[in-house]
């Protein structure tokens, strides 16, 4: 049996944050409220996902983390320095983010890969797992209906 993969949407794309720290998805930097600024974001690289999964303690964790968030964020507009003047950004100016911002983009990013791996899962509800023969464990009697994968077995 051969298997058929689906990939699916990217998690790029423009947001920014609203009064109370949210982020707000816009189709583009345009469509935000005068005088925000707006980050594009795309999709988490798998190497990241990888380091942040493989990470065996709090620091390691923290430190991919921020490697992470400093790979998905792309672009910024309307970003200025203290004085007011707008700056063109480049990965260097994200370390001087407020880290407000920082935690925000971060929920915002993780929330939406867990969105995405949730419906993958639930997708995935339905297709044999692979391992079932239809009997207990035991070599008991054949069981009805079909097995199902778990994150476990998947």
């Amino acid at each position: 049996m051969a298997r058929t993969v689906k990939v699916s949407k990217t998690l790029a794309g423009w947001v920014y944050l609203d009064d109370d720290n949210k982020v707000v998805e816009i189709k583009r930097p345009e469509d935000a409220p005068e005088g925000a600024t707006t980050f594009r974001l795309r999709s988490l690289p798998v190497e990241y996902t990888l380091c942040m999964g493989l990470a065996s303690g709090a620091k390691e964790r923290t430190e991919a983390i921020g490697e992470a968030l400093r790979a998905v964020v792309t672009d910024v507009r309307g970003l200025v320095d203290d004085d007011g003047n707008e700056l063109k950004y480049t990965p260097d100016l994200f370390d001087g983010f407020p880290m407000e911002v920082v935690l925000a983009l971060s929920n915002h990013m993780g929330a939406k890969r867990m969105a995405m791996d949730k419906d993958a899962a639930a997708r995935r509800g339905n297709e044999p797992s692979g391992t079932s023969r239809g009997r207990k464990s035991s070599g008991g009697t054949a069981t009805k209906g079909s097995r199902t994968a778990l994150h476990a077995t998947n």
